[in-house]
């Protein structure tokens, strides 16, 4: 999962703000399969038709590492993504599943 820094598609979110997300999307996972993800920084990308530009955010990865992937998991990790979305007010957030990229 890519979490974003920033909030309402570009304005930077407030540490809080994405402390909170972080916590719940760690608290989610840990729910679920009993493990913390690992979490990693990241750099992302985008063009923006409004800017005219590609744009680059800050992002957090968490990751986790299934033996098998369900379609109850996928679901899982579509349900956190439209989480992450609307809590960020975002367009899309991206999430991996196994080597397959999906905009959510």
């Amino acid at each position: 999962m890519f979490i974003p820094d920033t909030y309402n598609i570009n304005e930077v979110a407030g540490k809080e703000k994405l402390k909170k997300v972080i916590s719940t999307v760690i608290q989610k996972i840990y729910k679920k399969y009993e493990m913390v993800p690992t979490l990693e920084k990241g750099l992302g990308s985008w063009y923006s038709e409004e800017l005219q530009q590609v744009v680059y955010d800050n992002l957090i990865i968490a990751s986790v590492h299934l033996e098998d992937v369900s379609e109850d998991d996928i679901k899982f990790f579509i349900k956190l993504a439209r989480f992450i979305k609307k809590e960020m007010r975002q367009e899309a957030v991206s999430i991996t599943i196994n080597e397959a990229l999906a905009l959510i």
